[in-house]
Protein backbone atom coordinates (compact mmCIF):
# COMPACT_ATOMS: atom_id res chain seq x y z
CA UNK A 1 0.00 0.00 0.00
CA UNK A 2 2.89 2.43 0.77
CA UNK A 3 4.57 2.13 -2.19
CA UNK A 4 1.25 2.55 -4.67
CA UNK A 5 0.83 5.72 -2.36
CA UNK A 6 4.09 6.91 -3.70
CA UNK A 7 3.38 5.36 -7.29
CA UNK A 8 0.10 7.73 -7.23
CA UNK A 9 1.98 10.90 -5.46
CA UNK A 10 -0.11 10.62 -2.14
CA UNK A 11 2.67 10.72 -0.15
CA UNK A 12 6.72 11.73 -1.11
CA UNK A 13 9.20 9.51 0.07
CA UNK A 14 11.80 10.08 2.02
CA UNK A 15 15.02 8.42 0.46
CA UNK A 16 15.83 6.01 -2.53
CA UNK A 17 14.36 6.51 -6.53
CA UNK A 18 11.74 4.73 -8.26
CA UNK A 19 10.66 5.05 -11.75
CA UNK A 20 7.52 4.92 -13.47
CA UNK A 21 6.49 4.45 -17.33
CA UNK A 22 3.26 6.67 -16.54
CA UNK A 23 4.20 10.20 -16.06
CA UNK A 24 0.91 11.49 -15.91
CA UNK A 25 -1.88 10.18 -13.31
CA UNK A 26 -4.45 9.88 -16.31
CA UNK A 27 -2.19 6.91 -17.12
CA UNK A 28 -2.46 5.22 -14.69
CA UNK A 29 -5.53 2.67 -14.27
CA UNK A 30 -6.48 2.18 -10.50
CA UNK A 31 -8.47 -0.76 -8.41
CA UNK A 32 -8.61 -0.12 -4.73
CA UNK A 33 -11.20 -0.40 -2.70
CA UNK A 34 -14.28 -0.21 -4.93
CA UNK A 35 -15.98 3.06 -3.87
CA UNK A 36 -19.12 4.39 -6.50
CA UNK A 37 -21.49 6.94 -6.64
CA UNK A 38 -24.31 4.27 -5.43
CA UNK A 39 -27.27 6.07 -7.43
CA UNK A 40 -25.97 6.15 -10.67
CA UNK A 41 -25.40 3.72 -12.90
CA UNK A 42 -22.64 1.24 -13.66
CA UNK A 43 -21.82 2.85 -16.90
CA UNK A 44 -22.62 6.52 -15.18
CA UNK A 45 -19.90 5.76 -13.07
CA UNK A 46 -17.41 4.49 -15.48
CA UNK A 47 -18.38 7.61 -17.30
CA UNK A 48 -16.97 9.80 -15.05
CA UNK A 49 -14.22 8.36 -14.35
CA UNK A 50 -13.29 8.02 -17.50
CA UNK A 51 -14.36 9.91 -19.93
CA UNK A 52 -16.63 9.63 -23.09
CA UNK A 53 -14.43 8.39 -25.36
CA UNK A 54 -13.58 4.91 -23.84
CA UNK A 55 -17.12 3.31 -24.39
CA UNK A 56 -15.56 0.47 -26.66
CA UNK A 57 -13.42 -0.65 -24.19
CA UNK A 58 -15.57 -0.41 -21.34
CA UNK A 59 -18.37 -2.49 -23.10
CA UNK A 60 -15.77 -5.19 -24.18
CA UNK A 61 -14.32 -5.70 -20.55
CA UNK A 62 -17.80 -5.68 -19.33
CA UNK A 63 -18.16 -8.59 -21.14
CA UNK A 64 -15.14 -9.95 -20.41
CA UNK A 65 -16.04 -9.95 -16.51
CA UNK A 66 -20.09 -10.91 -17.28
CA UNK A 67 -21.12 -7.66 -16.38
CA UNK A 68 -22.66 -6.04 -19.32
CA UNK A 69 -26.16 -6.76 -18.62
CA UNK A 70 -25.70 -4.84 -15.08
CA UNK A 71 -23.76 -1.72 -15.89
CA UNK A 72 -27.57 0.28 -16.87
CA UNK A 73 -28.44 -0.67 -12.99
CA UNK A 74 -27.06 1.48 -10.21
CA UNK A 75 -24.69 0.63 -8.34
CA UNK A 76 -26.77 -0.15 -4.92
CA UNK A 77 -28.39 -3.06 -6.22
CA UNK A 78 -24.90 -4.08 -6.32
CA UNK A 79 -23.18 -7.42 -4.57
CA UNK A 80 -19.46 -6.94 -3.27
CA UNK A 81 -18.89 -8.86 -5.96
CA UNK A 82 -20.46 -6.56 -8.45
CA UNK A 83 -18.81 -3.74 -7.50
CA UNK A 84 -15.26 -5.45 -7.56
CA UNK A 85 -16.00 -6.18 -11.26
CA UNK A 86 -16.88 -3.08 -11.97
CA UNK A 87 -13.38 -1.45 -10.53
CA UNK A 88 -11.45 -4.16 -12.59
CA UNK A 89 -13.20 -2.77 -15.88
CA UNK A 90 -12.46 0.94 -14.37
CA UNK A 91 -8.63 -0.24 -14.07
CA UNK A 92 -7.93 -2.05 -16.78
CA UNK A 93 -10.55 0.44 -19.54
CA UNK A 94 -8.38 3.04 -18.61
CA UNK A 95 -6.00 4.64 -21.25
CA UNK A 96 -3.29 3.64 -18.73
CA UNK A 97 0.60 2.24 -19.46
CA UNK A 98 0.51 1.44 -15.55
CA UNK A 99 -2.40 -0.61 -13.84
CA UNK A 100 -2.17 -0.99 -10.29
CA UNK A 101 -4.51 -3.79 -8.64
CA UNK A 102 -4.63 -4.07 -4.79
CA UNK A 103 -6.24 -7.05 -3.63
CA UNK A 104 -7.89 -7.47 -7.08
CA UNK A 105 -9.63 -11.02 -6.23
CA UNK A 106 -11.45 -9.74 -3.05
CA UNK A 107 -15.17 -11.33 -2.75
CA UNK A 108 -14.42 -13.01 -6.74
CA UNK A 109 -16.13 -16.57 -7.07
CA UNK A 110 -13.50 -19.13 -8.32
CA UNK A 111 -14.53 -18.18 -12.52
CA UNK A 112 -14.35 -14.15 -12.01
CA UNK A 113 -11.17 -15.34 -10.36
CA UNK A 114 -9.84 -17.12 -13.70
CA UNK A 115 -11.23 -14.07 -15.70
CA UNK A 116 -8.94 -11.12 -13.66
CA UNK A 117 -5.96 -13.52 -14.19
CA UNK A 118 -6.79 -13.58 -18.25
CA UNK A 119 -7.24 -9.66 -18.19
CA UNK A 120 -3.72 -9.54 -16.62
CA UNK A 121 -2.32 -11.40 -19.20
CA UNK A 122 -4.13 -9.93 -21.88
CA UNK A 123 -2.97 -5.96 -20.48
CA UNK A 124 0.47 -7.11 -20.28
CA UNK A 125 0.42 -8.60 -23.81
CA UNK A 126 -0.85 -5.22 -24.64
CA UNK A 127 2.87 -3.76 -23.14
CA UNK A 128 0.96 -2.49 -20.13
CA UNK A 129 2.50 -2.82 -16.88
CA UNK A 130 0.44 -4.18 -13.94
CA UNK A 131 1.31 -3.46 -10.25
CA UNK A 132 -0.49 -5.85 -8.00
CA UNK A 133 -0.68 -6.27 -4.39
CA UNK A 134 -2.48 -9.68 -2.62
CA UNK A 135 -2.50 -12.02 0.16
CA UNK A 136 -3.41 -14.97 -2.31
CA UNK A 137 -0.18 -16.99 -3.51
CA UNK A 138 -2.21 -19.80 -4.51
CA UNK A 139 -1.73 -18.39 -8.11
CA UNK A 140 0.38 -15.52 -8.76
CA UNK A 141 2.87 -17.59 -10.36
CA UNK A 142 -0.10 -18.34 -13.31
CA UNK A 143 -0.16 -14.30 -14.03
CA UNK A 144 2.79 -12.83 -12.05
CA UNK A 145 6.31 -12.21 -14.10
CA UNK A 146 7.54 -11.15 -10.76
CA UNK A 147 6.81 -11.71 -6.90
CA UNK A 148 8.59 -9.64 -5.07
CA UNK A 149 8.73 -9.35 -0.97
CA UNK A 150 8.89 -6.15 1.32
CA UNK A 151 9.58 -5.59 4.70
CA UNK A 152 9.52 -2.92 6.48
CA UNK A 153 9.82 -0.84 2.91
CA UNK A 154 12.88 -2.91 2.48
CA UNK A 155 12.76 -5.46 -1.00
CA UNK A 156 14.20 -8.78 0.38
CA UNK A 157 13.66 -10.96 -2.78
CA UNK A 158 11.98 -11.79 -6.06
CA UNK A 159 10.42 -14.57 -4.95
CA UNK A 160 10.17 -15.86 -8.54
CA UNK A 161 13.91 -15.28 -9.41
CA UNK A 162 14.68 -18.43 -11.27
CA UNK A 163 18.69 -17.81 -10.12
CA UNK A 164 17.03 -17.94 -6.21
CA UNK A 165 14.68 -20.38 -6.81
CA UNK A 166 14.78 -22.83 -3.83
CA UNK A 167 13.79 -26.19 -3.71
CA UNK A 168 12.26 -28.46 -0.60
CA UNK A 169 14.54 -31.80 -0.64
CA UNK A 170 12.95 -34.45 1.78
CA UNK A 171 15.68 -36.44 3.61
CA UNK A 172 14.57 -39.57 5.25
CA UNK A 173 16.51 -41.19 8.23
CA UNK A 174 16.89 -44.79 9.57
CA UNK A 175 15.78 -43.30 13.17
CA UNK A 176 13.55 -40.28 14.86
CA UNK A 177 16.57 -40.01 16.78
CA UNK A 178 18.84 -39.93 13.88
CA UNK A 179 16.32 -37.03 12.34
CA UNK A 180 16.92 -35.00 15.40
CA UNK A 181 20.12 -34.90 15.62
CA UNK A 182 20.88 -34.19 11.87
CA UNK A 183 18.48 -31.54 12.64
CA UNK A 184 20.27 -29.96 15.49
CA UNK A 185 23.50 -30.22 12.50
CA UNK A 186 21.97 -29.26 8.93
CA UNK A 187 19.73 -26.10 10.58
CA UNK A 188 22.56 -24.41 11.48
CA UNK A 189 23.92 -23.70 7.47
CA UNK A 190 20.28 -24.57 5.81
CA UNK A 191 16.39 -23.75 6.40
CA UNK A 192 14.80 -26.90 8.01
CA UNK A 193 11.70 -26.52 6.85
CA UNK A 194 9.76 -29.02 8.64
CA UNK A 195 10.42 -32.10 10.76
CA UNK A 196 8.22 -35.14 10.78
CA UNK A 197 9.18 -38.47 12.45
CA UNK A 198 12.10 -39.76 11.09
CA UNK A 199 11.67 -36.95 7.70
CA UNK A 200 13.17 -33.41 7.79
CA UNK A 201 12.42 -31.00 4.55
CA UNK A 202 15.20 -28.57 3.73
CA UNK A 203 14.81 -25.87 1.42
CA UNK A 204 18.23 -25.31 -0.41
CA UNK A 205 19.11 -23.93 -3.64
CA UNK A 206 19.75 -27.29 -5.81
CA UNK A 207 24.11 -26.04 -6.12
CA UNK A 208 24.35 -26.98 -2.18
CA UNK A 209 22.58 -30.47 -2.69
CA UNK A 210 25.98 -32.24 -2.63
CA UNK A 211 27.12 -30.54 0.02
CA UNK A 212 24.48 -31.05 2.27
CA UNK A 213 23.71 -34.88 1.51
CA UNK A 214 27.40 -35.34 2.50
CA UNK A 215 26.85 -33.30 6.20
CA UNK A 216 23.77 -35.88 6.53
CA UNK A 217 24.91 -38.93 5.72
CA UNK A 218 25.95 -39.89 9.03
CA UNK A 219 22.96 -39.50 10.40
CA UNK A 220 21.78 -42.52 8.55
CA UNK A 221 20.36 -41.12 5.45
CA UNK A 222 17.90 -44.01 3.69
CA UNK A 223 15.85 -41.59 1.57
CA UNK A 224 16.27 -38.45 -0.57
CA UNK A 225 13.93 -36.64 -2.88
CA UNK A 226 12.72 -33.12 -4.19
CA UNK A 227 8.86 -31.51 -3.52
CA UNK A 228 8.58 -28.22 -5.85
CA UNK A 229 7.72 -25.21 -3.50
CA UNK A 230 4.79 -23.25 -4.04
CA UNK A 231 5.02 -19.16 -3.86
CA UNK A 232 3.40 -19.38 -0.70
CA UNK A 233 6.19 -22.15 0.51
CA UNK A 234 8.63 -19.46 -0.42
CA UNK A 235 7.31 -16.68 1.29
CA UNK A 236 6.88 -19.06 4.12
CA UNK A 237 10.51 -19.87 4.51
CA UNK A 238 11.89 -16.48 3.73
CA UNK A 239 9.71 -14.73 6.65
CA UNK A 240 11.17 -17.55 9.05
CA UNK A 241 14.84 -16.66 7.34
CA UNK A 242 14.51 -13.13 7.60
CA UNK A 243 13.10 -13.27 11.14
CA UNK A 244 10.08 -10.77 10.11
Amino acid sequence: TTLFRLVLGMINKDTGEYQSAAKKMRQIGILEEPTFFKELTGYENLQYLIGNNRKEQIYNWAEHFNLTSMLSHRVCTYSAGMRQKLALIYAFSADASLIILDEPTNSLDPLSIEQTKKAVREANNDGKTILVSTHTFADVEDYCDHVLLLNKGHFVRDLLDRKEIMSHYVIGFETEEDCINAESFLSKKYIVYLRKKNLLIVEINIADVPAMVCQAAPFNVIELRVEKMSVSDLYVAQMRKEDI
